[in-house]
């Protein structure tokens, strides 16, 4: 399984000793997006052996719903492979996989993303196969290094059945403004982020 995650907070002022309340900030800070959403964004992973380069070409905005088009290239193929995310206040979830609409959504990272919120997600098998089952928790924010530097990420936990019916986990990391920038299959299988260049906005 091969998958591929917002914070926001709020921060309130008291007013000092004279009793007077702090002014409310005019432009307030907008919540961080764990996502790549710029279009032209460019990401490079090493993955099992090989390489998987993610490019955005499509964003669209609409009443606080971001709607993003991810094409995937490998090298030697020729056909992408593309990917539909929603960002939203409430987390960031993928919508469709090439030409299968994904109902419910599966859901990457839930938001606001605080430490032990857990939820359930389902994805269908490609042609006709069993569904992969599953629940992911999000653990907290941890320092993590790959290839293309260092980041403070969002680790969030998950445990599934796939199409097999072997239980299995993994450990996905959330950079904000760029998105996955490390996946882990139990010890031995990774994804890395090796290089990210950010598109315009």
């Amino acid at each position: 399984m091969r998958q591929g995650v917002l914070i926001f907070g709020m921060c309130f002022l008291v007013g000092g000793s004279s009793g007077t309340a702090a002014p409310l900030a005019k432009n307030p800070p907008k919540p961080a997006v764990y996502a790549a959403t710029a279009v032209g964004s460019t990401l490079v992973y090493e993955a099992f052996g090989t390489e998987i380069i993610e490019s955005v070409v499509s964003s669209e905005e609409k009443e606080g719903v971001t709607l993003v088009v991810i094409e995937g290239k490998r090298p030697g193929i020729a056909a992408a492979n593309s990917n539909k995310i929603r960002v939203t206040t409430a987390g960031i979830f993928r919508v469709a996989v090439g030409d299968m609409e994904l109902d419910p959504p599966y859901c990457l990272l839930q938001l606001p993303p605080k430490p032990g919120s857990k939820w359930e997600f389902e994805i269908p098998g490609a042609n006709g196969a069993a569904k992969t089952k599953g629940t992911s928790s999000i653990v907290g924010e941890e320092a993590v290094e790959v290839p293309a530097g260092k980041f403070k990420a969002i680790r969030v936990d998950s445990e599934f059945v796939g199409p097999d019916g072997k239980a299995s986990q993994s450990t996905a990391w959330y950079a904000p403004g760029v998105g996955m920038v490390k996946t882990a299959y139990g010890s031995d299988r990774t994804i890395t982020l090796k290089s990210f260049v950010l598109g315009k906005k």
